[in-house]
């Protein structure tokens, strides 16, 4: 049973409106060609840019920018979104890039986040589009079809968290770059990339009868990278669309889960087959020049963001003021209210300060943020640190053996510094579980040692 679930209702909602993780981010999509060859060097082209748009409970764009201002914008509200410049010759490109540069604060909508706080779309709630074959997501083939029957589950959720473990388990990663496979091919061959575990998933779900939708888009990585990425939405009557992306969940190190995701995602599209980012009638397989479209990102506040790494360091290194730390930390949560590091560190200071209920509210919230295990490990110590802090050495020792046992490694590092324990550090229970921590780290280090030599 997961710690929260001990917690008083009261406290779990307490901050059920900042659960919802919110970023902001300033992306650029620009359109690059190099290597034109002379006799097209004036051309004009016409340039189809699909832009990011607003999506119920998950993006919102709050801007856009143009280098160039596009000849026109057009888009449906459930269409895919484009911006049409007309007539730029490729010459130009030696000079400017055709760049669209979007203010967009993303809100990850997760079947975790969904329980707390369900968000339909009363404009998206037509499920029909999604129960139907379509290219590569052939749902009457033999393969996908017995395959279906052989996933069982009680509820929706039992059956999309039985299909979705079915996709992890069956495909290894493989990049296929722009070769169109399907689901179908997927399955047989057991392998695939982001868009192979995206369409065995829709397949499986709609062979189900469960409405369910490719995503397409990015994902924004370290070094501020946008990769090309497919997800999933499966349709629940309650929840309206949830996203899902077995890709990353087959990864051990992502954190990703089937409750669970990263608020790293930017979608574009819900179709399937969008034509590519970036359309034009000029593409010739016989002009030797490359065309791409090139993603970057920044964060929304950028000056503060550079910082916010050494801030952060400068709130755990003031142990003996904690007002001044609570300062710091107050202005990275403005910065990132969905940062559970921020919210557990200002947790842990609040305690210092005897302020207990405003503590455990925000140990509470991080805990609720965590998405990998090493997160719920450090909030686990720091719940230690809470009751350490109250002088309540039961539960704090109880906390120290959960964190520990879920792989804390901080013991002579951290623990045995910590001044936080300093009021129970006469109690029997403290000095037992200090006792055998101890003899596992000594038999730890030998073992290292024994290897060594």
């Amino acid at each position: 049973m997961k710690l929260k679930s001990f917690l008083p209702l009261a406290i779990l909602f307490a901050f059920s409106s900042s659960v919802f993780s919110q970023k902001y981010y300033i992306l650029e999509r620009s359109i690059v060609i190099d290597n034109v060859p002379f006799q097209a060097i004036n051309k004009p082209c016409n340039y189809y840019l699909l832009l990011p748009k607003d999506f119920h409970a998950k993006q919102d764009v709050i801007s856009y920018d143009y280098s160039v201002k596009p000849t026109s914008l057009y888009g449906a509200k459930n269409e895919n979104f484009y911006a049409k410049w007309e007539n730029i010759i490729y010459s130009e490109f030696k000079e400017k890039k055709l760049t669209a540069k979007m203010k967009i604060k993303t809100t990850k909508y997760d079947l975790a986040t969904a329980r707390l706080k369900p968000q339909l779309d009363p404009e998206d709630l037509d499920t029909n589009n999604y129960l139907k074959d379509e290219a590569n997501l052939k749902i009457s083939t033999k393969a996908i079809s017995e395959t279906a029957q052989k996933i069982t589950g009680t509820s929706r959720e039992e059956l999309v968290k039985n299909i979705y473990n079915f996709v992890c388990d069956t495909l290894s990663y493989k990049n296929f770059v722009i070769e169109k496979r399907s689901a179908k091919k997927a399955l047989t061959q057991g392998a695939g990339d982001c868009t192979e575990y995206s369409e065995l998933m829709v397949s499986l779900c709609r062979a189900k009868n469960i409405p369910a939708r490719l995503v397409v888009g990015l994902v924004l990585k370290a070094k501020y990278e946008a990769e090309y990425h497919n997800w999933v939405e499966v349709f629940f009557p309650q929840y309206g669309w949830v996203a899902f992306d077995p890709t990353w969940g087959d990864s051990k190190v992502s954190g990703t889960t089937y409750e669970k995701m990263r608020n790293i995602y930017v979608k574009s599209s819900s179709t399937r087959d969008v034509g590519g980012v970036l359309r034009s009638e000029c593409f010739q397989k016989d002009l030797d020049f490359k065309v791409k479209v090139i993603d970057t990102y920044t964060f929304g506040n950028q000056d503060l963001y550079v910082k916010k790494d050494s801030l952060y360091q400068d709130s755990v290194n003031i142990t003996n003021n904690a007002t001044k730390a609570l300062k710091i930390l107050d202005t990275l949560l403005s910065l990132e209210p969905d940062n559970y590091a921020f919210a557990m560190r200002k947790g842990i200071c609040l305690a210092r300060l005897q302020s207990f209920d405003e503590a455990f509210k925000y140990i509470e919230k991080a805990n609720i943020l965590t998405e990998i295990p090493s997160e719920k490990r450090n909030v686990l110590y720091a719940y230690a640190n809470y009751y350490a802090l109250k002088n309540d050495a039961t539960n704090a020792v109880l906390y120290l053996y959960k964190s520990f046992d879920n792989g804390f490694s901080g013991f002579n590092r951290s623990f045995l510094k910590d001044a936080d324990f300093e009021k129970i550090k006469d109690n029997a229970e403290f000095i037992e579980f200090r006792k055998k921590i101890q003899e596992k780290v000594d038999a730890a280090d030998a073992q290292k040692l024994k290897k060594k030599g």
